[in-house]
This record gives C-alpha cells, sequence and structure tokens, in this order.
C-alpha cells in the first residue's frame, strides 16, 4: 500500500488500523518482558532467586531447598550477557548455590539454571566451576564468601585434571578476605596460568581444601565447621531456551499486520 492509498480509507479504519499496531505491539513487549522479568538490582535479584531456585510445593524430595525456606542473596558477578548470583539457604544443611541469568534486549534478565549443594559451616568459603554458555572447555571459577566478618583471609589448594592423562597438577593460592558476602568470578584459563597449573585442555579448577585464617594466620576452619551437615549431595535445574517465545512473538507480529491490512485495503474492496 502507498501512502496516496491511505487517502481512500476511511479515519475510522485509520483509527482501527492504528489501535490494532499499538495491541499488537504492546502484546509483543509485554510477552518479552514477562519472559525477562527481572532486573540487576537487589530486590529484582532476591525475586528471582525466591521465585525459581525453591523445589515445588507437589515435589517429595528430602533434598535441595524446601518453598518455606528463607533465602537470600550474597553478591553478584556478570559476565558478558550474563549475571551469576550467590545464594545461601537458611536451613539445616546451609545449602548454598549459583543461579545463572541471562540478560534480555530489555536490559533485564531470565534465569537459565541454578546449581547447589550443602555447606558444611556456619561461614566461610564455596568454590566451584561455572560452565560457560557456548564453550564447554573453559569453565570459570567462582569463589563465594558467606559471613566472613571473622574471617580474614582463606588457604586455597587447588587442582587440575587434564584431559590427555589422569595426572593432577596442585597448586596454592591466599586470597585476602576485604568483603563478609562476596561472589568473585575467575576466567577459568587465565585463572589456571594465574596459578601455574596452564593445561592445553583442562576439566576445570578443583579445590581440595579450604582453610579459613583469622587476622593472625591461624587456622579457625574448625570453629565454622558444622559435623550435622550431610554433604553429600548435589543438585541442579535448568530452563529450556526461550526460542518458543519468539514463535509466540512471531505469531502475534503476523496476526497484527493481517489485521493492520485488513483495516487500510481500500474501501471499494470492503
Amino acid at each position: 500500500m502507498h501512502f496516496s492509498d491511505l487517502k481512500e480509507v476511511k479515519r475510522s479504519r485509520l483509527v482501527a488500523a492504528a489501535l490494532a499496531f499499538l495491541l499488537c505491539l504492546f502484546c509483543i513487549v509485554r510477552l518479552y518482558a514477562m519472559t525477562f522479568p527481572y532486573a540487576n538490582t537487589a530486590k529484582g535479584l532476591q525475586q528471582a532467586v525466591e521465585d525459581y531456585v525453591p523445589s515445588p510445593d507437589d515435589t517429595d524430595a528430602t533434598q535441595g531447598i524446601a518453598p518455606d525456606s528463607p533465602l537470600r542473596v550474597i553478591g553478584s558477578a556478570v559476565q558478558g550477557q550474563f549475571l551469576y548470583v550467590a545464594y545461601a539457604a537458611d536451613n539445616a544443611d546451609h545449602v548454598h548455590g549459583i543461579l545463572t541469568m541471562k540478560r534480555g534486549i530489555n536490559g533485564k534478565y531470565r534465569p537459565m539454571d541454578a546449581s547447589e549443594s550443602p555447606f558444611p559451616y556456619t561461614a566461610g568459603i564455596w568454590t566451584g566451576n561455572l560452565w560457560t554458555s557456548g564453550n564447554a572447555d573453559n569453565k570459570h571459577f567462582f569463589l563465594v564468601g558467606d559471613n566472613c566478618q571473622e574471617i580474614a583471609s582463606v588457604r586455597l589448594v587447588f587442582r587440575v585434571w587434564t584431559k590427555e592423562n589422569e595426572e593432577a597438577k596442585t597448586a596454592e593460592k591466599t586470597f585476602a578476605i576485604t568483603e563478609p558476602d562476596f561472589l568473585w568470578i575467575f576466567e577459568g584459563k587465565s585463572f589456571a596460568e594465574e596459578l601455574g597449573l596452564s593445561t592445553s585442555e583442562t576439566n576445570g579448577i578443583f579445590t581440595d581444601a579450604v582453610v579459613l585464617l583469622d587476622k593472625n594466620g591461624n587456622d579457625v576452619t574448625d570453629q565454622y565447621r558444622d559435623d550435622n551437615v550431610n554433604d553429600s549431595w548435589g543438585t541442579s535445574k535448568s530452563t529450556a531456551e526461550s526460542f518458543l517465545i519468539y514463535v509466540y512473538i512471531g505469531i502475534v507480529a503476523v496476526v497484527g499486520i493481517v489485521v493492520v491490512k485488513y483495516f487500510l485495503r481500500k474501501e471499494e474492496n470492503a
């Protein structure tokens, strides 16, 4: 349809076409906003953790986080289009986890997956690996500090297994603790090089020992250990890719175009 053809369309039809276009646009924006609803703010991250992490009410699982367990955000870090959120549950197993979220074009995030396990300490350091999207051979290493007010530093003993053989390489590094609660993320390959554990291919960096130190350099790990925690399990869950939402958006767009063209047709074709 050319611009001159609009002169032959009644004003009522132009208004109807405009309203149909706005309604279609609203539906598309709303669908996308529902898919990427969480802002990178304290309130937004807390809401994301509370919505996504707990086990469903109808599950009989004895492990994980119950719907009524209090949850708190420990820290967060952005790596490219991904936002990693460290969280903890105030339950018997002191469950700690990492929620991975992906940023949308609206600047907000949607949950992708969460991994969690018991934490056998009342305070201290939790470590592990994050699989980076699209690059399974390069894993990030994370370090989470929880309630570390009286912990001045932590000594970690690292181990790397190579893919070429079963021999492990080890290294040790001490980190100064500058804040009570935090999430630190290190790019896997560069961190391995820093530790002197660089290999052509690694299966991730693992922690053999965590030693908590006070300001005098004394080992205070046992002061925070909770022997009542069953730390023999771990769990994870993930969300399907957002392909389906783009299908819905495409359907809404096609319907909108058809309706708009219907109202903009020439009166003689009515």
